[in-house]
């Protein structure tokens, strides 16, 4: 759920350097809900775990009411639009059901896959969606990389290793640690490779093993 701050401008404005902070030092006194909470910035996420589909919405119409409260005694407005819902689970049966959770008297918009913080949450934590978006990014710079090795006139080594840093490895390792173990890395690290094949001249037979020595580049951890 997003809670635009009314009184936050006040102090500092919304995009400035203590708004993050004056607003946690705002909502430090949130109340215990059975919910484990995840505050980031003006998100917050509400996630528990539950045998039944029923045992998850009334915890959470529960859990809502009570920060609904809280939020209206110290003049934050919770955002409806805003908050969704999404389930986690190996059931194949269930795989299209949605919460019927309310809040302020409006029911939630239930998300099959939702977003928190950039990355994209698919229904059995596979980050089969997340990565094949993700593995867009690295692929369109490493044409920019693929641009400046030119034979006669490109780029050198230094540089082309610089750019392929800056460029590549910046956004496919973005959020790493949450997705490292997922089967489907592959979509990333063929871009990776790619991008290591380009800055040290290597062909398409290259042993991948050989990829990071050549190109003096740490092996990323995505596996």
């Amino acid at each position: 759920m997003s809670i635009p701050g009314e009184g936050r401008q006040m102090v500092c404005p919304r995009a400035g350097v203590l708004a993050a902070t004056l607003f946690n030092l705002y909502t430090n006194d949130f109340p215990v809900i059975r919910s484990r909470r995840f505050i980031y910035a003006d998100d917050v996420c509400c996630a528990l775990q539950a045998e039944t589909f029923s045992e998850i919405e009334c915890t959470l119409a529960a859990d809502l009411a009570h920060l609904a409260k809280h939020c209206q005694l110290w003049r934050l407005k919770l955002s409806t639009s805003e908050t969704v819902t999404s389930v986690f689970h190996l059931h194949n049966n269930t795989s299209r059901c949605k919460l019927n959770v309310h809040m302020n008297g409006q029911r939630l918009k239930h998300n099959l896959c939702s977003m928190y913080l950039s990355v994209a949450l698919d229904p059995t934590l596979s980050y089969r969606e997340h990565l094949s978006r993700s593995a867009l990014k690295p692929k369109s710079r490493d044409n920019l990389i693929m641009k400046l090795a030119g034979t006669s006139w490109g780029a050198s080594a230094s540089t082309l290793h610089t750019s392929a840093l800056a460029l590549c490895y910046s956004v496919a390792e973005c959020c790493c640690p949450v997705w490292a173990r997922s089967s489907y890395t592959i979509l990333i690290n063929t871009q990776l490779h790619r991008a290591m094949r380009l800055i040290s001249g290597c062909l398409q037979p290259t042993q991948l093993s050989w990829l990071p020595v050549l190109s003096n580049v740490a092996p990323p951890f995505l596996s």
